[in-house]
């Protein structure tokens, strides 16, 4: 269809596609070739095109990983997941190859409260820091009641120097997200390849 718009209107600069490419990616592989004529290299960039999923896959895994490792994985996993969760869209097992996707999406965030909720757990049953920390949240307004979250977004200067920065970023240095954890390219391969065969990808 976007063809035969550009074919019967040499005056149009190109056509928008909506939510169909978002809802079926794959679909559009073939764009290049039918549109330019050309289904192997990307004239813009000067690189050879993906020629099927599992190449797509590790080309994107490599921007994902690198994103990663500039920004917070609990911040930004999300959004660089949902870029490739309809990528086999149509194709038996794509529901439980998304599910899949939306586990590894939530993983760093599940990581980083369960880590917290240990810290404060090792707090209030008299762990390394509990005296000072507790104290700051018994008699701070701002504190009281609080948690973690609070602690960092707290106006009150007194409060969170009555806890001490060392013991402040203590916390936060345990409960920062798990270098060791497998990079985000691999989870998501496994995951395709462990829903898909050969003549999918």
């Amino acid at each position: 269809q976007v063809k035969e718009e550009l074919d019967g209107n040499t005056s149009l600069a190109g056509v928008m596609v909506g939510r169909a490419l978002c809802a079926d990616p794959w679909s559009f592989s073939m764009a290049d070739e039918m549109i330019y004529g050309d289904a192997t290299v990307d004239e813009i960039h000067q690189q050879r095109l993906c020629t099927n999923r599992r190449e797509l896959l590790e080309a994107y895994g490599r921007h994902v990983d690198y994103e990663e490792s500039r920004n917070d994985p609990a911040e930004i996993r999300r959004s660089l997941v949902a870029a490739c969760a309809h990528l086999f869209a149509g194709e038996p097992n794509a529901k439980r190859f998304r599910r899949e996707l939306d586990e590894i999406a939530a993983r760093p965030e599940r990581l980083q409260r369960e880590a917290k909720a240990k810290v404060w757990s090792n707090i209030s049953s008299g762990g390394k820091g509990s005296s000072t920390l507790a104290s700051a949240f018994s008699t701070s307004s701002t504190l009281a009641g609080g948690g973690w979250d609070d602690m960092q977004t707290s106006d009150s200067p007194a409060a969170v120097a009555s806890v001490g920065w060392d013991d402040i970023q203590a916390i936060d240095d345990n409960t920062k997200w798990d270098a060791n954890e497998p990079p985000l390219s691999e989870l998501i391969l496994e995951a395709a390849h462990r829903n898909f065969g050969d003549e999918v990808l």
